[in-house]
Order: C-alpha cells, then sequence, then structure tokens
C-alpha cells in the first residue's frame, strides 16, 4: 500500500469539527427549548464541586427537586467555570426543567452566559472546519499529485527478517 494514502485521512479532522458544531447546535436549541418550554422549578444546591488542577478548572453541581408529580429529582452536572460564578452563592436556583430533552435543564441565574458559551464554541467550531477543510483540501491534493505522477515509486513494502 503507498504511503501517499494515508493522507487522505486529513478529511476525519473536517469531519470531527462538522460532529463538534452540530452538537453544539443541538445544545443551543435545545437550551433554547427548556428555557421556552420547560416547567419552572426552584432546585435546592446540594453539591458544589470547584475543582482547580494545575491549569485547569472545571466544576460540578448537585441538584435536587420535585416534579409536578411530587417525584424527587436529582440532577448532577457538570458546568463551565464561567455558569458556576453565577451561581456560586446561591442554595436554591431557580431551573427550567424539561424531561427527555437533550439539555434537561436550565440554570436561570446562568441561561445568558450558557447560551453566549454555546454561540463561542459554535464559532470556535466553524472557524475551525473552515481551517480544517482547508488543511484537508491542500493534504487531499497533495496526496493525488504524488500518486499520479508516479504510483509505484514510493510503494510500501513490508519485508521479514528473521
Amino acid at each position: 500500500m503507498n504511503r501517499y494514502k494515508f493522507i487522505y485521512l486529513t478529511w476525519l479532522l473536517p469531519a470531527a469539527f462538522l460532529a463538534l458544531g452540530l452538537h453544539q447546535t443541538m445544545v443551543y436549541y435545545s437550551i433554547q427549548n427548556t428555557y421556552k418550554n420547560g416547567t419552572s422549578y426552584t432546585a435546592e444546591l446540594t453539591d458544589f464541586e470547584f475543582k482547580r488542577i494545575a491549569a485547569q478548572t472545571s466544576s460540578s453541581i448537585a441538584i435536587r427537586f420535585k416534579d409536578k408529580n411530587d417525584s424527587m429529582i436529582k440532577k448532577q452536572m457538570s458546568i463551565p467555570v464561567e455558569m458556576a460564578g453565577d451561581i456560586q452563592k446561591i442554595r436554591v436556583v431557580p431551573i427550567r426543567y424539561e424531561p427527555d430533552n437533550f439539555e434537561e435543564v436550565v440554570l436561570l441565574p446562568a441561561y445568558k452566559t450558557q447560551k453566549s458559551l454555546v454561540w463561542t464554541n459554535m464559532a470556535m467550531a466553524g472557524l475551525a472546519l473552515i481551517i480544517g477543510l482547508g488543511i484537508a483540501i491542500s493534504a487531499h491534493r497533495y496526496a493525488h499529485r504524488k500518486l499520479k505522477s508516479d504510483p509505484e515509486e514510493d510503494e510500501l513494502e513490508f519485508e521479514r527478517i528473521d
């Protein structure tokens, strides 16, 4: 097999960024749907954890609330640090809840922050997709040119040495 055929794998790069952009788009529309059509509740913040490991920071929260059927719902959520700052000092958090949605819970104090973070993620994924497409197209042309010029010249051979 010719080694230049492996260059075609660069098409996985824009495919990954396209998948990331589609995921963020689903998150955005799910947040909007939960905010508009979800039921309002007040949730008790049972656990708040803020981790700082080297240059990485992350936070997670645990909330619990009773829904309209009087059943206790507990959610453990990992949230960005920007959103954690919005709800850090609140013990009772107003939320919107829409079961069976992609994003079931929207924290109302952090709604605008969450929306802006998703927009930022979508913009970065779109920019990375454009750059990745440029890289993939250039690599595709290079591989095609090398394979077309002399396909037998750089044939990869495996030789057994015993």
